[in-house]
């Protein structure tokens, strides 16, 4: 879980083996209800089982959702194979690039700021997102893009508001449950799931109309920010009471209905699994990739003050590799192979890299990559470094 947004695609089951709501398939099976309708007989694929179907012949139209998969996907052979093999491909982004130069159809989409809605950060909290500015030209919400695409398949959503969206998700995806578009929009620092979990974090702002939205006499439009803070969960969200209403004995009607018993949600091992330990190879650098602070991504990359910050494409081995490599200055170009292809590209020198290993920051753009390098099937990447003089 390296960002919020990977979260927030878990707990909406964007990830093989599980359906919205942090459910497994097997537990929705045991725990069938109406809310989904069907469950699938098998998980579907990630990623890299996305592009080798399609690389056999058993995938041949694909769909990218905001994804450059040239810079994204960490192996560019096989991601290669897969999208050269592909029929058709319709990208969905707010920027050309997300078409990656492949797509026969590009469907523009707005971004955080041009439309409302939630989203999810690393803790698991579901906050709400204004619009701030009016989107330019044709593009859409994302949520509207998934809904006319489903409908050319025959799926009528119905939603015709962001807010009928955030109430499917409350009413059929478990982790989810009570978190719709009112109390999205009440929470004044939105809601860490399962909210039966964590009571205590929601924090509610006055009921809308009431005398408290109206701060410092700013006048009746005002109802937002700055919340008054000081009202905890269900306490702050039941109506006002009815005094007449008060004494009368309840009616059938008024009796409410039982909650819905949930299935059990996933939970994830808190520990990660060791890989078998490969051997080192004498003659070679073992690779390790990971991502910087900042990166080529979209959002660095399209803002003048950040794009800067990028470190920029290079291998950085301990100077004590530096010298066996029998390069003397730092930014000397070195050849760099591996069993998957071979890059040039600069080196730099780091006490703080391990000696024995070479790093290479991930997404950062350029003509190479460690995607060109990196095999996914292998439990490590050895590299062969030379000098280029």
């Amino acid at each position: 879980l390296r960002r919020g947004n990977v979260r927030g695609a878990l707990d909406l089951g964007l990830t093989p083996g599980f359906l919205p709501g942090r459910v497994t398939l097997d537990t929705a099976r045991d725990h069938f209800t109406d809310a989904w309708g069907s469950v699938p007989e098998r998980a579907g694929l990630d990623a890299a089982g996305i592009l080798e179907a399609a690389a056999a012949g058993t995938v041949d139209t694909l769909v990218l959702l905001g994804a450059d998969v040239v810079e994204d996907f960490p192996d560019r052979i096989r991601m290669r194979a897969g999208l050269d093999a592909l029929r058709f491909v319709i990208a969905v982004g707010a920027f050309p690039g997300d078409a990656a130069d492949r797509a026969d159809v590009f469907l523009p989409t707005s971004v955080w700021g041009e439309k409302t809605g939630s989203t999810t950060n690393l803790e698991g909290r579901v906050m709400r997102q204004a619009r701030l500015i009016t989107p330019e030209g044709t593009t859409m919400a994302d949520w509207r893009i998934a809904q006319e695409l489903a409908a050319r398949f025959g799926a009528e959503f119905a939603f015709e508001t962001v807010e009928d969206v955030q109430d499917e998700i409350a009413r059929v995806a478990p982790a989810h449950a009570g978190v719709d578009a009112v109390l999205i929009r009440r929470a004044r620092d939105g809601a860490v799931l399962p909210i039966a979990d964590f009571p205590e974090e929601i924090v509610l702002h006055a009921p809308e109309g009431s005398s408290a939205d109206v701060p410092f006499g700013l006048g009746s439009s005002v109802s937002w920010e700055p919340i008054r803070p000081g009202t905890v969960g269900a306490e702050a969200a039941a109506p006002p009471a009815n005094d007449e209403a008060a004494g009368a004995e309840a009616s059938e009607e008024d009796v409410p209905e039982a909650a819905p018993v949930l299935p059990a949600l996933h939970v994830w091992d808190r520990v990660a699994s060791t890989p078998a330990a490969a051997p080192p190879d004498a003659y070679s650098l073992r690779l390790v990739v990971a991502r910087t602070l900042y990166d080529a991504g979209r959002i660095v990359s399209s803002s003048p003050s950040l794009a800067s910050l990028a470190s920029g494409i290079a291998l950085v081995v301990h100077p004590s590799d530096l010298e066996r490599i029998g390069v003397s200055t730092e930014g000397d170009d070195v050849r760099v192979t591996s069993p998957r292809g071979t890059v040039t590209l600069p080196v730099l020198a780091d006490a703080a890299t391990a000696p024995g290993t070479a790093f290479m920051a991930f997404a950062q753009k350029g003509e190479v990559g460690p995607n060109d390098v990196v095999d996914i099937t292998a439990s490590v990447t050895e590299l062969r470094v030379e000098t280029t003089r």
